[in-house]
């Protein structure tokens, strides 16, 4: 349970860190260290690549490969709205 509360947490503090960065775009190092700069505790890279699985399908970043790693951008459509 305590695990799906900080799922929770998780996704709701990148869509809030979307939403105020249409533009953005960042590889998991990069979106654990700058997107999730707040994040007491920060959290382990499964639960971030959870979490941006679920944001994509949600619409609000898309997921490129980039020098063979993993790179997310915001759609710069909050929750997949035009």
């Amino acid at each position: 349970m305590e695990h799906d509360r900080d799922q929770i947490r998780l996704v709701e503090a990148l869509r809030s860190y979307l939403a105020a960065r249409p533009n953005a775009g960042d590889g998991l190092d990069g979106i654990i260290r700058w997107w999730l700069a707040g994040f007491d505790p920060l959290p382990e890279s499964d639960a971030v690549i959870r979490a941006l699985s679920q944001l994509e399908s949600e619409g609000w970043v898309m997921r490129r490969q980039v020098a063979a790693q993993p790179w997310w951008r915001s759609t710069g459509r909050a929750g997949g709205q035009p």
